[in-house]
């Protein structure tokens, strides 16, 4: 007989990004991205960030396979050091579906996407 034993952070970690993963794609879902394609989607819409303060205007690149987003050169322009925003342990996918709006959280930066 075999025991395994994880602590409660890696299980946490992982819940997080199996979590964070479904909100992207609910998020995809609602504008009507489908999965079929290993395409990229552009779509626009309003970045509001509390960490670094900013918003603005910006084009949303939603890689299918992945899924992932890529905000390009828009990122630097809110003082955002990356550009590749994957589902991770270190980085929190939110989707508020009624509101259209994705909310993306790490430990150095906090915005909203809305569509």
């Amino acid at each position: 007989m075999f025991s395994f034993q994880l602590s409660h952070g890696v299980i946490s970690k992982m819940t997080n990004t199996i979590d964070s993963n479904t909100e992207l794609r609910k998020c995809m879902t609602s504008l009507g991205i489908s999965f079929c394609d290993d395409t990229t989607k552009k779509i626009g819409a309003f970045l509001s960030c509390n960490k670094p303060k900013g918003s603005g205007k910006v084009q949303v690149d939603f890689i299918v396979k992945g899924p992932y987003i890529d905000l390009g050169q828009f990122a630097r322009g809110f003082q955002i050091n990356c550009s590749i925003f994957k589902p991770s342990k270190n980085i929190t996918f939110e989707f508020i579906e009624n509101e259209k709006k994705l909310k993306i959280t790490s430990s150095n930066y906090q915005f909203t996407l809305s569509f």
